[in-house]
């Protein structure tokens, strides 16, 4: 077992919910908002779960004798400054400010 965790939170891995565009349109309005009121409650329950899920394997982690540490966010970030002009201008801008919470 490795000995240290460092939390950079930089990584999230969604689980995704796809559905044919095609079909999608071809559903009535009220399916079309079931659909939609679905995805939204499975992503704020997938959200809530992932966080609680986190937390209970980092306490099994430190209980094994890991050492896990916090890292400083906005050092990082500052850190890490330099890759996001390198893509800047190769990256759709709506996307960039998604990633980087612009």
């Amino acid at each position: 077992m490795q000995k240290y965790l460092s939390l950079t939170f930089h990584f999230y891995s969604p689980a995704v919910l796809l559905m044919n565009n095609d079909l999608y349109n071809s559903l009535s309005d009220t399916h079309r908002d079931q659909i939609d009121r679905a995805a939204r409650e499975a992503m704020q329950y997938e959200r809530r779960y992932s966080a609680d899920i986190e937390l209970q394997l980092i306490d099994e982690l430190k209980k094994k004798g890991m050492t896990v540490l916090e890292v400083d966010v906005e050092e990082w970030k500052q850190a890490s400054a330099k890759v996001y002009d390198e893509f800047r201008d190769k990256i759709k801008p709506e996307y960039m400010k998604a990633f980087i919470g612009e």
